[in-house]
């Protein structure tokens, strides 16, 4: 029998997401035209957005009250492709992105928790396209994390 997955309280998923949207913006190489990852949004045009993949979970726990635990999230970006080849530059975008984030400095989580490691969990695809000839790309990453007791 699977053991049920145990979600992480409501403001440490909050301040997770804010540590790995700040860490992403400070240094992550974000495609041609745009300036910054939003959280849980994308603009018309050209531009990424951060969003939550699943509530966090525990994934490993401790009598002393410290933990392990997952943030899974999406990176998914809006741009519109006029060639197979801008295509194919999205989703190197996102793949850049993903390698930078997998051998660089890790977030500052802050609050009794530290990043442990981020890695891709797909690879990046085109997720939606639409009528006005804008399609969305989007990448899978996990970011493993402990909170001290």
């Amino acid at each position: 029998m699977e053991r049920e997955r145990s979600t992480v309280p409501g403001t440490e998923q909050a301040q997770v997401a804010r540590a790995v949207l700040a860490w992403l913006n400070a240094g992550g190489p974000l495609p041609r035209r745009v300036e910054k990852i939003e959280a849980e949004y994308l603009a018309n045009g050209s531009s990424m957005g951060l969003f939550a993949a699943a509530a966090p979970f525990k994934t490993r726990e401790f009598i002393s009250g410290a933990y392990e635990a997952q943030f899974q999230f999406s990176l998914q970006y809006r741009t519109a492709p006029a060639c197979s080849e801008e295509r194919l530059e999205a989703m190197e975008a996102l793949h850049a992105l993903a390698d930078w984030a997998e051998s660089g400095t890790l977030p500052e989580l802050g609050g009794g928790m530290d990043a442990v490691c981020v890695e891709r969990a797909s690879p990046a695809v085109m997720a939606a396209r639409y009528e006005d000839g804008g399609e969305d790309y989007q990448i899978f990453m996990v970011l493993a994390y402990q909170v001290r007791a």
